[in-house]
């Protein structure tokens, strides 16, 4: 009986490994930034430990930090 419930137990662990992994997003997909910028986040699902990568021309464009309080 107990080999049973280890075997449930490891199972259930493995299932959930997919959920735990962190992907990296790049804004835009492979198109890159553009004003329509909506459509990209189609068919995915964030995660709080997702990275996102905003390319950008520095040249052109800049990112700035902004506080809760800023906007």
């Amino acid at each position: 009986m107990v080999q049973g419930r280890g075997g449930a137990m490891a199972a259930s662990v493995l299932s959930h490994l997919e959920f735990a992994r962190a992907d990296t997003y790049t804004i835009g997909g492979t198109g890159g930034w553009t004003f329509n910028s909506a459509g990209w986040t189609k068919g995915k699902h964030f995660k709080a430990s997702d990275t996102l990568v905003f390319n950008y021309s520095p040249s052109i464009h800049n990112v700035v930090a902004v506080t809760q309080g800023r906007i």
